[in-house]
């Protein structure tokens, strides 16, 4: 195993990252931190950063374990689409199967309050795996390729009730070498009130956990609902590559 990626300071939760090349780079850079903290950014702003999730060999293994798991096509077939959109048909490569299942362990306490807060009853199981299914409503993993002049519009994936409130970004490309412009963008709003854009800053290998559409924000009057949305601002040179990880 790689070092830590999330612990708490009593050590009865422990994500740990598997290994997935022979790099160093990723240990070293990878960051810790404690589920409490998580926790609080999430409750508090709608998302919390993960510095240093996938070193560079990391990366290109996955995009081969993807390549070899959908035919991407040419680059002139991916700049016809905006954005492009690749899916996988089959098991999710590692490590992105273990992350899932980690994650949605880690998780699975702050889903159940967020979405008992915003009036949905279902249970989320902590142990349930991640599996990698392409049509709606049961998408899980899914690379966006954006190239000069094109953008992800602001939304969220996770409108039905029933879905697991809680995904994960990773930035695949590195900024202003890769590509120039290309932010991730979150926009929240509450109810009556005007839309609060931000702009989430990500490096190459960093992710972001990030509510998937309703998360519950105490008001004056009680619990309101909070509609996070997220997309990509426009490239203004090269090509940007991101990945959605679903938790179901």
């Amino acid at each position: 195993m790689n070092n830590c990626l999330i612990t708490t300071g009593s050590a009865s939760f422990l994500f740990e990252v598997p290994d997935f090349t022979t790099s160093r780079q990723a240990s070293s850079t990878r960051a810790k931190r404690d589920i409490n903290d998580v926790y609080e950014e999430l409750d508090r702003r709608g998302w919390a950063t993960l510095p240093g999730v996938m070193a560079e060999p990391e990366i290109d293994q996955l995009l081969s374990a993807f390549q070899g798991g959908a035919k991407r096509g040419s680059e002139e077939q991916l700049r016809a689409l905006s954005p492009c959109e690749q899916c996988l048909t089959g098991p999710l490569p590692e490590p992105l199967e273990s992350w899932g299942r980690a994650l949605r362990s880690a998780l699975t306490p702050i889903a159940h309050r967020w979405k008992s807060d915003v009036g949905h009853s279902r249970l989320f199981s902590s142990s349930a795996s991640v599996k990698s299914v392409c049509d709606p409503p049961a998408l899980h993993a899914r690379l966006t390729y954006l190239f000069a002049d094109q953008m992800q519009a602001l939304g969220h994936d996770a409108a039905r009730g029933e879905a697991f409130p809680i995904q994960m970004v990773v930035l695949l490309s590195e900024p202003d070498r890769d590509f120039v412009g290309g932010e991730f963008v979150i926009a929240d709003q509450r109810p009556r009130m005007h839309s609060r854009p931000m702009v989430i800053p990500l490096n190459k290998g960093d992710a972001a956990l990030i509510a998937a559409s309703q998360r519950p924000v105490k008001g004056r009057s009680g619990v309101c609902h909070m509609t996070l949305r997220h997309g990509v601002s426009r490239v203004r040179s090269g090509s940007r590559i991101g990945l959605e990880l679903f938790l179901g």
